[in-house]
């Protein structure tokens, strides 16, 4: 792993006075592994990350660790000072980086920071051989990956106002919008634009395809519908649609006896971008399009 010097922190310090206030920069147990700037736009405003906390463990990538990983996020104004700051835990696990751009903030807000905090124990492999009974060893160091967003041209508040995550937010973890959507307005909201799309895809041509899909001798399908292309693919006794332009796509997996039990398996794009690609196959449908394609895979 990769870490931060301290001559480079200490110049990143000089840029950016409030990164001694969110993260531990004691070069005995702490290291820094990753500082990232950029500017704002609507998906910062729309993340929500993953958290591990007692008495649940994750592994490093290396292997070499295991530990608990705390989220943070933090509003920063011009001055360099901390205005509003968001924890995610147990208690708190459906909230996005957007709430720290509250009404009442006493100064403008320039920059939204996310801090990934690790505490990281050396992990022990084969344990029981050695008659322990855990594979948590001694502490080993807290590591710090650390985000930071500028204002865009157009400020936070304008920002805020005109991102939509039911329409023009692209989603990349479809599985986090549907858990928070149990609390959470705007996941909730997006989260029923989704489903609306899936039940246009069944209600118009869900039986029509699953009829042609379960007629072709091959796995794998492939079709062009105006800008759109469609990909299936068959294993295990389910069916994977995957709707492509470009970088986005959008994927359907469903029963591949029964077309009626369909889902959403996973998206990376808007909303808006789904509901486009799925009409676009929908009004353009014809069997004779989607063709036997061996080379299609999902793996």
């Amino acid at each position: 792993m990769s870490t931060l010097s301290n001559k480079q922190i200490g110049r990143l310090s000089v840029e950016f006075p409030f990164l001694r206030k969110v993260v531990n920069t004691d070069p005995g147990t702490c290291q820094i592994s990753t500082v990232k700037v950029e500017v704002a736009d609507s998906t910062t405003l729309f993340i929500k990350p993953s958290f591990s906390l007692p008495p649940h463990y994750i592994c490093s990538r290396d292997n070499k660790y295991v530990g608990h990983v705390y989220p943070h996020a933090y509003s920063i104004n011009e001055d360099g000072e901390i205005l509003n700051r968001i924890s995610w835990n147990y208690e708190t696990p459906d909230s996005f980086v957007k709430d720290l751009l509250v009404s009442l903030t006493p100064k403008p807000v320039k920059k939204l920071v996310v801090v990934m905090a690790y505490v990281w124990w050396n992990y022990i492999e084969k344990y029981y051989e050695q008659g322990l009974d855990t594979y948590v060893g001694e502490f080993s160091h807290y590591e710090y990956q650390v985000y930071i967003y500028k204002e865009p041209k157009q400020g936070f508040k304008q920002l805020k106002s005109e991102s939509d995550l039911a329409s023009n937010v692209r989603i990349d973890d479809l599985l986090s919008i549907s858990m928070a959507a149990r609390l959470n307005t705007d996941a909730k909201k997006a989260t029923d634009e989704i489903d609306k799309i899936k039940a246009e895809f069944k209600n118009r041509i869900g039986q029509s395809m699953w009829k042609h899909i379960n007629a072709s001798k091959s796995s794998g399908m492939k079709g062009h519908f105006g800008n759109t292309e469609l990909l299936t693919f068959c294993s295990a006794g389910r069916v994977m649609l995957t709707f492509n332009r470009g970088k986005d796509n959008f994927t359907l997996i469903g029963d591949e006896s029964d077309w009626k039990r369909t889902g959403v398996q996973s998206m990376h794009c808007t909303v808006l971008e789904a509901k486009e690609m799925v009409s676009e196959v929908i009004e353009s449908w014809s069997p004779s399009k989607l063709l036997d394609d061996k080379k299609v895979w999902f793996g």
